[in-house]
């Protein structure tokens, strides 16, 4: 780091000029603290931390050293600024993230790791069923295998249509489904079954 230095003397009747010096401090170590304050940010998987005290630093921070482990694998990614974005992180699987700061000596120690589960969105509902009458139908299904513990189910979209043949009501199961026609209902209540009403007799 360098530095300007300047000094000047007075007396009651005023001050002199200014004696001026200029240097550089040579720091020898690395940091001695550490990045806190670890968030990630899903779903762009967005790593962030606070940047280490300015009395621990020793010198300018260059960079950083993230390091990624769970129980099966353990790697260290770079970055030059306080953040970075994970890619590549498999869906349903817990990491551990800590950070390093580094400057021109060396790497310093690493943070207290955060654990993280990766994913959002939940796995498929399953054992869907039905039972239908001319005007109502009750439409009941399984919860998904996989919720994220971090981010539990807070509602269920159920859509369905009706086709129309002649006199009779029929299930239409292809694929092409007209969208126009689709009905959309919510489940927000926790329960795994919806009652739906008023279908045309």
């Amino acid at each position: 780091m360098n530095y300007t230095a300047t000094v000047r003397a007075g007396n009651v009747l005023g001050e002199s000029g200014n004696s001026l010096i200029k240097g550089k401090t040579n720091f020898s170590k690395a940091p001695t603290g550490v990045a806190n304050s670890l968030s990630l940010v899903q779903p762009g998987n967005n790593l962030t931390w606070n940047e280490v005290n300015c009395s621990k630093r020793n010198g300018l921070i260059t960079g950083y050293i993230v390091m990624i482990s769970n129980s099966s694998i353990t790697y260290n990614l770079t970055s030059t600024g306080r953040y970075i974005i994970l890619n590549g992180l498999v869906f349903g699987t817990e990491y551990n993230f800590s950070v390093a700061a580094v400057n021109s000596i060396g790497k310093g120690p690493l943070s207290d790791p955060i654990a993280v589960e990766i994913g959002i969105v939940p796995g498929p509902v399953g054992s869907i069923s039905s039972i239908m009458d001319t005007t109502w139908a009750v439409i009941s299904w399984s919860v998904p295998s996989y919720i994220p513990s971090d981010y539990p189910i807070v509602t269920y979209e159920i859509g369905y249509h009706v086709l129309l043949s002649g006199n009779c009501l029929m299930a239409y199961d292809d694929e092409y489904i007209n969208t126009e026609i689709l009905q959309l209902c919510n489940s927000s209540n926790g329960n795994t079954f919806i009652n739906i009403t008023g279908l045309n007799d």
